[in-house]
């Protein structure tokens, strides 16, 4: 019997809007005068080449966000004390996110039909952003793992093995439910049955056949209402 559903956070329930980077970008753009497009392609780029280091040194999302910002700073001669600024504002988006549409009847779905089982979040995210979120969106959510608590980012297990050791319970007994392909190859890889919410149309590698799959919250409502094995 399933006890838990846990979500991705951002991407999945929370919409902190893909356009917020080149958004300050823009706002860069306008306020030194430098092409907001050079601006996106340095940071972006200082972030990749950080993000690919990942497994191997743990850094925050802010840390790889700050050090990025700088180095596209330093590249275009633009004053890196002002980083920090910038810093703020993204982590305002990040903290004060909207719902997708859909998402709050789902909860109000699953509160009225399957009551016994618990809500909860795995995120690639940092701790103090998401409990922010999560805290301004008003879901039920009685369990948060950021993968700044857990020192692993998805597609690591081990945030997901993580977060079955704290909630005492077998990987059969949840199931995850995200966005991306981490999402699915890390629970994947910790035994844990997944559901693809492939809201950007962009389909699972060969060999994933198995993972049901639903385009919205609307369509995962009607999913999790007819699946028996998810009932208590």
């Amino acid at each position: 019997m399933i006890k838990w559903i846990l979500f991705d956070g951002y991407g999945t329930l929370l919409n902190a809007g893909k356009e917020n980077i080149p958004y300050l970008a823009a706002q860069m753009s306008k306020k030194y005068g430098t092409s907001a497009d050079a601006i996106f392609k340095h940071w972006s780029t200082g972030y990749f080449a950080l993000e690919r280091q990942f497994g191997i040194k743990f850094m925050t999302i802010m840390q790889a966000n700050r050090i990025s910002l700088s180095y596209a700073f330093g590249v275009l001669g633009l004053p890196v004390e002002e980083v920090e600024d910038w810093m703020q504002q993204l982590i305002h988006f990040w903290s004060f996110p909207d719902l997708y549409d859909g998402v709050r009847e789902l909860f109000e779905d699953l509160n009225t039909y399957m009551p016994m089982v618990q809500l909860g979040i795995i995120s690639n995210t940092d701790e103090n952003t998401i409990l922010c979120a999560v805290k301004h969106s008003r879901l039920p959510i009685s369990f948060v793992m950021s993968s700044e608590r857990a020192g692993y980012y998805k597609p690591d297990p081990r945030i997901f093995t993580q977060s079955l050791k704290e909630l005492n319970i077998n990987a059969s007994e949840c199931v995850y439910i995200g966005n991306s392909v981490s999402d699915m190859v890390g629970a994947e890889r910790a035994a844990i049955s997944g559901i693809y919410l492939n809201r950007d149309q962009k389909p699972l590698p060969e060999g994933n056949s198995h993972i049901p799959i639903v385009a919205d919250a609307h369509a995962l409502r009607c999913y999790l209402q007819n699946q028996t094995y998810i009932l208590p």
